[in-house]
Order: C-alpha cells, then sequence, then structure tokens
C-alpha cells in the first residue's frame, strides 16, 4: 500500500509540473477548439474558458478503493445500514489507494464538453432562464462538481429523470428551489457518514442515506441539474457550540440575493432570517421553554463568519491556516454587520479566531493590514474574538480577546495577571446548558414516585408528583410517610431515559442504604437498573419499552423515617461531577491556571477566591470530558461565549 500511495504521490507532482508548464489553456485546447467553430457557440467558450482557467487547485477524491466502493454499493439495498456500510469501506480500501489528486488528472475534453453542453441545455430550457445572468450560470450552474466529491458522469440528465416530475407546478424558480429542496431531503434521510471522503452524488441518491455535507452536495447538484442557481454555505464552526459547524444549500439569484430554507419555509437571508440548524429546537418547542429564567439556557448557535463554496478561485494561494482560494465571504448577505478595526503593528497578515471546544482558538478570518491597521468587516455579534498572528508557524495573540457586543461596541477583557481587582465566583458548569436537555425535563411532569409492600404495586401509596418541570437536581421533601418496603418511579407520558440518578434519603439526610436491597424494574435491562443509583450522571438505565418503571426493594429493612427523594433528569454531563478534579483558567496569551477544586458532590457549586475581575474564563474538567467553553463572570452569573 505504501509503495503504491508513494508512486501515485510521484505520478501526481511529475504530472502537476508538467501541466504547468504547458497550461490548463493548452491542455484543453481541444476543449476550446470545439467552441470556437461557429459563432452560436460563443458563450459556451466563455463557459468553457470559466472552468479551464479555474481549475487550478481543485481536486477531487479518487483512487482503485473508492471506485471498488461505490462498485459495491450498487450491490446494496438502498439505506443500508451503516455498519455494514462502513466495514465495506474498510474492505475496499485495505489494499487499494483513496487520494485526492488534481481534476486535470481525471478531467478529460469529452468530459468538459458533456457538462458544458448539458449545464447550457438546463439553463436554456428552464422557465427563468431571463432571471439568471450569464455570471450566475458560470457561477452557481455549470461547474461539473460542487465541492471535492468523487466526479458523477451525466449527473445532470441521471437526476433530471429522478426529479423531474417534482417541478412541474412550479411557476418561478423560487418554487422550484423550494419544491426539490423538499423532495431531496425527505428523499434521502440524514444519518451519520459511513465514508471519510465524499462520494459521487448519484451514489447518495442511490444509498438514500447522507450526512448534511453529502446531502448539500446532492442538493446542490439537482437543483444545477435543472438550470437552478444554487450554492453550498458554510459555517465553518460555530462560534460557540460544539467542535463542528454547518452546511446547508442556497437559492442565488441576480445581485447576489440569497434564498435559504428556515423552518420549512424559503427566506431572503438579507431580512436576518436565522440560519439553518442555528437553532436547537423548532419554535413551537421553544415557546414550551421561554418561561425559564433569562439566560439560564442556551437556545441559539452563534455565527462568527459565512463561507460560500466556490469554483471560481477567490484568492490568489492558499493559505495554511485557513484555506479560502475557493470560497467566498457571504456573511454581509445574510445581515451580519460588525465589523472592527485592530492595531496590526508590523504583521502584514492578521487572522480574528474563535474559540473552538476542545480545539482551543481557531482562525475564522483573515485580513491584510495597511498602515499598520486592519479591518475586518461581516462579522457576527455577541461573539468572543481573539485576534492572532502566525509566528514560525505558532499563534501569536495580538492583544487580550474581545466581546463584539450586540450593539457593534467592542469590550475588551481583562488579564488574569492583573489581581489589583478580585473577586470570589461560583461556578455550576462547564459548557453552557442547551435548549435540547431541558426540553426533556419537561416531559417528567405527571410521573411518580411510590411506595407498596406489594411487590406487583396491586397497592401503592404516592410519596410525590412532578407537577412542573425540574431545573437539573431536585430535592422533594416528604413527611408521614408510612413503612414500605418497595420504592419505583414510573413516568406517565411513558417516556424512556428521562432520569440519570434517583436518591432516597432518610431523616438525618443520609441515603438510605441495604447491603440486602436489590434493583426492581419492569420493561427493562435488568443490567443497567443500577445506572439510576450509581451517582453518574452519564449513565442511563436502558428501557425495552416505553410503558416502564425502576425501583428499589428493601427486602428485610422495612422503610422508615424516608425525608427526601432527590432525583436528576437526563443530564449532558457538563454539571460539575463528584470526583473529578477541576481547573480554572484564565486567558492571556495561553490560559493560566487561577484555582484548582476537587468535587465532593454533584450539581455542587465551585467556589474560587481571589478571581481577577474581568478575566476570559474556562473551568477544564482534568478527570473526564472535553466540552468546555469561555465564559465571563458576571453579575454573579457565568455568561456563556
Amino acid at each position: 500500500l505504501m509503495k503504491n500511495s508513494m508512486f501515485l504521490l510521484f505520478l501526481m507532482f511529475f504530472y502537476t509540473n508538467s501541466l504547468m508548464a504547458i497550461g490548463y489553456r493548452e491542455k484543453y485546447r481541444g476543449v476550446l477548439t470545439h467552441y470556437q467553430v461557429e459563432d452560436r457557440d460563443s458563450l459556451k467558450y466563455k463557459a468553457a474558458l470559466f472552468l479551464i482557467d479555474n481549475m487550478k487547485g481543485h481536486e477531487s477524491v479518487n483512487g482503485e478503493g473508492i471506485k471498488e466502493y461505490i462498485h459495491q454499493l450498487r450491490s446494496f439495498k438502498p439505506k443500508t445500514n451503516i455498519g455494514k456500510l462502513s466495514r465495506a469501506w474498510e474492505n475496499c480500501n485495505k489494499k487499494q489507494n483513496t487520494l485526492f489528486v488534481p481534476d486535470s488528472m481525471i478531467v478529460t475534453d469529452d468530459y468538459l464538453i458533456s457538462n458544458i453542453d448539458d449545464a447550457f441545455s438546463a439553463w436554456e430550457t428552464a422557465r427563468w432562464k431571463k432571471n439568471v445572468s450569464f455570471k450566475q450560470f458560470c457561477k452557481y450552474i455549470l461547474p461539473y462538481k460542487v465541492d471535492n466529491e468523487y466526479l458523477s458522469v451525466e449527473w445532470r440528465k441521471q437526476l433530471r429523470e429522478l426529479y423531474g416530475g417534482v417541478i412541474d407546478g412550479a411557476n418561478n424558480v423560487k418554487e422550484a428551489y423550494v419544491l426539490l429542496y423538499r423532495e431531496v431531503t425527505k428523499r434521502v434521510v440524514n444519518s451519520n457518514s459511513y465514508t471519510p471522503v465524499a462520494l459521487d452524488v448519484m451514489s447518495y441518491e442511490y444509498m438514500r442515506r447522507a450526512n448534511c455535507e453529502q446531502r448539500c452536495l446532492l442538493l446542490v447538484s439537482v437543483l444545477r441539474a435543472f438550470g437552478i442557481p444554487a450554492a453550498k454555505d458554510n459555517v465553518l464552526y460555530w462560534a460557540d457550540y460544539s467542535t463542528l459547524g454547518h452546511s446547508w444549500v442556497s437559492l442565488v439569484l441576480r445581485n447576489n440575493k440569497t434564498y435559504s430554507m428556515v423552518n420549512g419555509k424559503i427566506c431572503s437571508m438579507a431580512k436576518g432570517h436565522s440560519i439553518d440548524a442555528s437553532h436547537f429546537l423548532s419554535p413551537q418547542e421553544e415557546k414550551q421553554l421561554r418561561f425559564l429564567p433569562l439566560g439560564l439556557v442556551k437556545y441559539e448557535k452563534g455565527v462568527s463568519k459565512i463561507y460560500r463554496t466556490e469554483f471560481e478561485r477567490t484568492t490568489r494561494s492558499k493559505d495554511a491556516h485557513l484555506d479560502l482560494v475557493f470560497a467566498s465571504d457571504v456573511s454581509s448577505l445574510y445581515g451580519m454587520n460588525g465589523s472592527v478595526t485592530l492595531d496590526s503593528i508590523s504583521y502584514k497578515k492578521v487572522y480574528l479566531c474563535t474559540f473552538l471546544t476542545n480545539k482551543d482558538w481557531t482562525p475564522v478570518a483573515v485580513a491584510e493590514s495597511y498602515n499598520s491597521k486592519v479591518k475586518f468587516v461581516g462579522l457576527g455579534k455577541n461573539i468572543v474574538y481573539l485576534p492572532v498572528v502566525y509566528v514560525n508557524q505558532k499563534l501569536k495573540a495580538l492583544s487580550l480577546p474581545f466581546l463584539l457586543k450586540k450593539n457593534g461596541k467592542i469590550h475588551y477583557f481583562s488579564s488574569p495577571k492583573e489581581e489589583s481587582f478580585t473577586e470570589t465566583i461560583a461556578v455550576d458548569r462547564k459548557y453552557p446548558l442547551c435548549s435540547y436537555i431541558p426540553i426533556q425535563w419537561k416531559k417528567l411532569i405527571g410521573s411518580v414516585f411510590e411506595a407498596s409492600n406489594d411487590s406487583a404495586f396491586s397497592e401503592y401509596s404516592i410519596l410525590a408528583k412532578i407537577t412542573k418541570m425540574p431545573f437539573g437536581k431536585t430535592d422533594v421533601l416528604l413527611h408521614n410517610v408510612d413503612k414500605y418496603r418497595y420504592l419505583r418511579f414510573r413516568n406517565n407520558n411513558k417516556d424512556i431515559g428521562l432520569l440519570t440518578e434517583l436518591s432516597f434519603l432518610g431523616t438525618n439526610k443520609e441515603k438510605i442504604l441495604s447491603v440486602r436491597r436489590s434493583y426492581i424494574s419492569y420493561n427493562v435491562d435488568q443490567k443497567t437498573v443500577f445506572y439510576l443509583f450509581d451517582e453518574d450522571v452519564e449513565t442511563r438505565v436502558k428501557a425495552r419499552k416505553p410503558d416502564y418503571w425502576v425501583g428499589l426493594d428493601m427486602k428485610g429493612d422495612m422503610l422508615q423515617g424516608l425525608a427526601q427523594i432527590s432525583f436528576t433528569p437526563v443530564s449532558d454531563g457538563n454539571d460539575i461531577q463528584k470526583g473529578h478534579l477541576y481547573f480554572l483558567c484564565g486567558y492571556d496569551n495561553g490560559w493560566r491556571i487561577i484555582g484548582r477544586r476537587f468535587a465532593k458532590s454533584n450539581n455542587e457549586k465551585l467556589v474560587f477566591q481571589k478571581v481577577p475581575r474581568n478575566v476570559l474564563l474556562l473551568l477544564m474538567d482534568r478527570t473526564k470530558g472535553k466540552e468546555e467553553r469561555i465564559f465571563w463572570y458576571n453579575n454573579n452569573k457565568q455568561v456563556w461565549y
């Protein structure tokens, strides 16, 4: 395998150098000559030049491994199990190569000519042709691929045959965009990826499953097949959540007017509508939680920059730290208007970073300085940024981090070295509480805690009932409890996995324990019942059916003196956990430790003294877990960024 890879790399190096010597126009002279014969082909000639002049730097996945895999896919049934697809990929690539190779190595004259003719046919026969300029056509209909996927043959014709009837009733390009968008997302389910590289779009269409990015490749291709100018727009990384970004498909009309689908409806993005997938919940679900105290729950993901994947080259050379050679900054088209001007000292190129969960500061924008100043525009607001340069390939901060406020003003954080103004702080999480967690807590309303001396619970007493949504760990005080042998939790809504911890406390506030007790349950995997009592909020009971209950059999120890029930709803594991070691760190050209604490119990608040004020902070769990976000301790609470 190594020898084959080395030979292929040598071949690529030799081929690329040879191509640079003769030039791309010379290599594809046959294509250009093909369209120089008749005057009526003048636009096709210009289109050919667009593709040829922008091909340098484009790469696509290729090799015998992926070829064999795609061949095997055709023998599988649509929506085949992810595990089977992944294993097939591994088997196909054990002895064969899958690499990224220059497009010029695999794109032939015939391939380009076929693509150009087919693209023109789609554009010229579209009912909305007069609304699509030639420039738009070249940028967002003509390209033979969307990103760096494996190249398909005659994908336009195949997709038109499959989806032709979908837009029969469309009166304009926006209606056609909506109809095709809905059909593709309904037809091809969103799933995990089963390969580390992008397959050809027809494979995703055949398999009927693809992840977010891959489904975008297919949807853009479907739209372009019908002469609809479409582009893949991207958030490289969410500015205040996870390690990932997001991609979606936009309709691009004259003057770059951009439309996208939000909550099932087409929206003009210039009007400031929410960006696709930027909210954790639907608007209807969010309304269910709006009664919660403001600031405790995170509903939306922050966006610092939006880039559009282009076929046209947009920068002169590839940047080692932020590759935007085939990407354009479209942030302003989405209503993002934040800006900042900074001192660049003597550095020519400056990067603007946001904090990436588990990765530290990561560039999201780059600009060149002029007269020792550098300006960044089209920035998302209410986001913390760090301006940096790279010296000997190492990141160096140009200043302390700053918050670009909603009103456009800048707030700089202080250095943890400045100890003249300190405070005592209490923190209870290392990551913001996102709304997809508490929406599960609401399902606990109506659940009951019951006690009985009958193992079948034919007769029982209700110890407590959950009548309002709990917020995190909850204690329920009890009074005048009789003696009982059996205790259980039962959820009236029949939803599984709603609790992670349950304990019963006696009158002395100690947990009621017995070496003779055992776990009881119904419709639950017996091996997992222990998880409800193990003081680990990241473990859950595994129910076989929604209609289930779990509890304790106290056996010879008839329950008496019961004073309290404590329970913890489903958790993301980012609150304080018993026995974990936590570091509180502040940023000043690196994370500096301010304090250390061991957690003595779950969900406690860790108290740190003499913490410098106005410092950008990070609570690190040194025992377990990598989800950690920066925050500002302001007005006695953690404000997350």
